[in-house]
């Protein structure tokens, strides 16, 4: 199973990468654009 990481390039996103790589945990980053408005998206509110 590999784990989604959702959200801007930003610190707090990056810190939970660093947990997922000291655990060797595999992982896929989903870039969300904040700027644009994506957090506000009917399929990215489904998520939460």
């Amino acid at each position: 199973m590999v784990v989604k990481v959702y959200g801007p390039h930003c610190a707090s996103a990056k810190r939970v990468l660093v947990c997922l790589i000291e655990k060797e945990i595999e992982f896929e980053v989903v870039p969300i654009n904040v700027l644009e408005g994506e957090h506000k998206n009917p399929e990215y509110l489904k998520l939460q």
